[in-house]
């Protein structure tokens, strides 16, 4: 249940404006539990299982403040503040930054809206079209895109998107299931205007039980020199209680080894009862440069206690020819020879 910061008038430091204030929502995601892994190369004496109690994994741990003003004739101010954490030790994700998630202010109206501060690019729209948040597999079924051993091309970009500093967002409501939009994020470098900067547009369609989505992504690279490009088309389709979802990606980038990737996806959730859904994702990438492909099946239990909080069980089976497998982004290990299993069970809570 989402939390309502009515103004705190009785504080001495309370002003007249904070009396009137419309409400801010107080929001947040919890999730813990434990994860085997059937091979790792850490330690000594080569491979061997290791167990760890990764945090963040379903979706990334995360409080967050949100809040809307009406301003008159249809017309709203609104802004985010998210911060990220890990549950295990209590520390700031997103390198320490307070609000590293996401941090923007913006107005709205019925055209759509335009914000400005921290983003994320349309790629991350695209993560509806995925396992990895299709469902609770969350980041086990993004570490074939995060291992850093691609030589950073090959990174969750792909799917989950990246945040974008310094960046103007332009999002257009639904017209008919339609809607587009468009981020610029400047690099701020004196006399390069092209260096760091960032640009991504999408065209999306959403009406009834049909959802689709095409976005691109450009970004340059601190010298204005080399650019990564990631492009994203997906859809999904519920019929009954079953809801089928595809996602195909391309990245590309430019410097040093031209390396590319693509990557095509393909699974389905069934909802049995109006608790428990069981779902299914096979993923595959093939890569250039001869670099051989990889890859994973995807296997998920989920079991709602409540409309907030659920119960789970991930299985991850990635077969990797090209690199050192690793099932989880982010927070999961290598293995030593390609090929690596991971069973997870785990506990999300919503607030």
């Amino acid at each position: 249940m989402n939390k309502t910061l009515r103004a705190l008038c009785a504080a001495p430091l309370c002003t007249a404006a904070m009396a009137h204030a419309d409400p801010v929502t107080i929001y947040g995601l919890i999730d813990a539990g434990l994860t085997r892994y059937s091979d790792s190369a850490v330690g000594t004496g080569g491979p061997r299982p290791l167990t760890k109690m990764d945090t963040g994994v379903a979706n990334a741990n995360r409080i967050g403040f949100k809040g809307t003003e009406q301003l008159g004739d249809g017309v709203s101010a609104f802004f985010t503040l998210e911060t990220g954490y890990t549950l295990d030790d209590g520390a700031l994700g997103q390198g320490g930054l307070i609000f590293g998630r996401q941090a923007f202010v913006g107005i709205a109206n019925k055209v759509g809206s335009v914000s400005v501060g921290r983003h994320y690019d349309f790629m991350i729209n695209q993560n509806a079209y995925s396992t990895g948040a299709a469902t609770v597999a969350g980041l086990l079924a993004f570490g074939l895109h995060a291992s850093p051993r691609t030589a950073g091309v090959l990174n969750d970009r792909i799917y989950a998107g990246d945040r974008v500093n310094n960046s103007v967002k332009f999002q257009s409501q639904s017209f008919g299931g339609w809607s587009v939009g468009a981020l610029y994020g400047l690099g701020e470098v004196p006399g390069n205007s092209a260096a760091g900067r960032t640009w991504s547009m999408r065209l999306a369609y959403d009406a009834g039980p049909a959802s689709a989505g095409f976005a691109v992504t450009d970004l340059r690279d601190a010298a204005g020199v080399y650019t990564t490009r990631i492009y994203g088309l997906g859809g999904s389709y519920k019929l009954g209680s079953v809801r089928a979802f595809s996602l195909l990606t391309r990245v590309t980038n430019n410097s040093g080894r031209q390396l590319e990737a693509n990557n095509a996806e393909i699974g389905a959730t069934w909802s049995t009862s109006p608790t428990v859904d069981l779902s299914a994702g096979v993923q595959r990438q093939s890569r250039n440069n001869a670099i051989r492909s990889a890859n994973q099946l995807t296997l998920v239990a989920n079991y709602k206690l409540s409309t907030r909080t659920n119960v789970y069980a991930v299985g991850a089976f990635l077969r990797d020819r090209g690199f050192p497998a690793q099932t989880t982004a982010a927070v999961g290990v290598p293995d030593a020879d390609g090929t690596q299993n991971a069973l997870r069970i785990g506990v999300r809570h919503l607030f």
